[in-house]
């Protein structure tokens, strides 16, 4: 019997060695890993509990980070033309206004809803100020390719026909 009570408390003692072993464990891995966690939410629940869920707040946190995307926004869209709003309307009355500026008369087909939008235009005058309407209508901050440009001369005179597409973003 005394072999027996022997080999029984040391079983007994690994048993509780074993189990010492673990809640030691446990006990660390909660101060440092599960504790800490848990006061980073509970300090966010706070944070969020003195100012009342409220919109104002969430948008003074991010009001920076918002107009930083409205800036890149407005950059982009700046970029690239709506054929179907007041953009082409504006474009319109830029290519009239110009050829008038240039002394050209104009034609300016309507704006056909192809893929991509195209149009035709049809100016008249010298040949400087044919070149003058090109060059302007290359520097507007609309999207163009220029599909074909043809030119015929007479009298002094140059008549030139542009068709251009507009390339959808």
């Amino acid at each position: 019997m005394n072999i027996l009570s022997k080999k029984f408390f040391l079983t007994l003692v690994a048993l509780i060695a074993i189990q010492a072993f673990f809640i030691t464990a446990f006990i660390y891995f909660l101060q440092y890993s599960i504790l800490p966690l848990s006061n980073d939410l509970l300090s966010v629940l706070r944070e969020i509990k003195i100012a009342g869920n409220s919109k104002n707040y969430f948008i003074n946190i991010v009001k920076k980070d918002i107009e930083d995307d409205k800036q890149e926004i407005e950059a982009i869209k700046n970029h690239f033309f709506d054929y179907r709003g007041r953009a082409a309307k504006q474009f319109i009355i830029f290519l009239e206004d110009a050829a008038k500026r240039n002394n050209l008369s104009q034609t300016i087909g309507t704006l056909l809803a192809d893929n991509p939008p195209m149009t035709t235009i049809s100016v008249s005058g010298s040949f400087s100020n044919v070149m003058t309407f090109l060059k302007q209508m290359e520097n507007e901050r609309i999207l163009l390719k220029v599909e074909s440009v043809s030119m015929q001369a007479s009298a002094g005179k140059v008549d030139a026909t542009i068709k251009v597409t507009m390339p959808l973003p």
